[in-house]
């Protein structure tokens, strides 16, 4: 069976990489950049990086981030890891504790991918486990390396844009909803928490430049909201709300 004249399957390769001086308990995470060329490796103590187009990949190795010794109450190393839906790489902390690191940019090689211990605080601890997310910036066939593009937005829509747009997300103290030109009549924004259950309800006019709304007092986790205009559905989502 072949793809675009290519065979569809590949024989194993094998590479080695260095370890450090630790013993091999557990598992090893592994992740790999959005773009195709940064595979992630977290070995407890040690995350590295190693770049799949080099010539020789082994010897690609580096060390982009080293455990800073927190414990609350596990030592949070780096575990089990996976691509999230903002295009960054998530890393589990340790068991059951209630922290992920997270690899920013991890499509810049070495320093660059900005890797945060602790990046996102969980409200609950995590069960010594994490969500699975579904590949779904593959690309097509013909074109597997197309650029990640989150699913999320983290700053202000382009000017004169239309439509209804709520940012940033994540967010920590303040929602920002614009309007645009799509909404003739008051706006109603409902958030809702992961069961179904309204959270936050509030009424604006879409008229107003930006509307912002103070989110300080909703504990940390995915909410979704709903826009209505005049009977109308406007617009649907989900937002991340962090320390």
């Amino acid at each position: 069976m072949t793809l675009t004249g290519k065979p569809a399957f590949y024989p194993f390769r094998h590479h080695r990489f260095k370890y450090g001086n630790q013993p091999v308990i557990g598992e090893i995470g592994c992740a790999v950049s959005p773009n195709g060329r940064f595979l992630y490796l977290s070995c407890r103590r040690l995350l590295y990086q190693l770049d799949l187009w080099a010539s020789d990949i082994s010897a690609s190795q580096l060390v982009v981030a080293e455990w800073d010794g927190f414990a609350d109450p596990l030592p949070t190393m780096f575990w089990q890891c996976q691509l999230g839906p903002d295009c960054k790489i998530y890393i589990r902390a340790g068991g059951d504790t209630r922290y992920f690191h997270v690899i920013h940019y991890p499509d810049e090689p070495g320093l660059a991918c900005q890797v945060e211990q602790r990046g996102l605080p969980l409200p609950t601890p995590s069960g010594a486990s994490m969500p699975s997310f579904p590949n779904y910036r593959l690309g097509p066939v013909d074109n597997p390396g197309l650029p990640c593009s989150p699913v999320v937005s983290v700053g202000a829509p382009p000017s004169g844009e239309v439509g209804v747009w709520v940012y940033p997300n994540p967010v920590r103290t303040t929602l920002k909803i614009l309007a645009g030109r799509r909404c003739a009549g008051p706006v109603r924004l409902r958030l809702f928490d992961l069961a179904g259950r309204p959270v936050l309800e509030r009424v604006f006019d879409p008229l107003e430049a930006v509307t912002e709304i103070d989110v300080r007092e909703l504990a940390t986790g995915v909410y979704f909201y709903a826009l209505w205009s005049e009977g109308t559905m406007q617009g649907v989502g989900k937002v991340m709300k962090i320390e």
